[in-house]
C-alpha cells in the first residue's frame, strides 16, 4: 500500500505537531518551575519578615541557645 501525497503530508504535518508540542512542553515546565519556586521563595521570605516583626513587637525575646 502506498501513501498518496496528501496522506504523506498529513502525517509530515501530524509529526512536526508533535515534535513542537513536546519541545514547548520541556521549556515550558523548566521555565514555570523556576518561575515559582523564585515566587514560593519571596514569599516564605516576606513571611519570615511578618514573624519576625510580630515577635518583636510582643517584646519576646529569643534566647541563643
Amino acid at each position: 500500500m502506498t501513501l498518496g501525497i496528501r496522506s504523506k503530508l498529513f502525517l509530515g504535518s501530524l509529526v512536526l505537531i508533535g515534535i513542537s508540542i513536546f519541545a514547548a512542553e520541556l521549556y515550558m515546565s523548566q521555565a514555570l518551575e523556576g518561575q515559582l519556586t523564585d515566587r514560593i521563595r519571596a514569599d516564605l521570605i516576606v513571611r519570615a519578615r511578618l514573624i519576625a516583626e510580630r515577635i518583636a513587637s510582643t517584646g519576646v525575646r529569643l534566647s541563643d541557645e
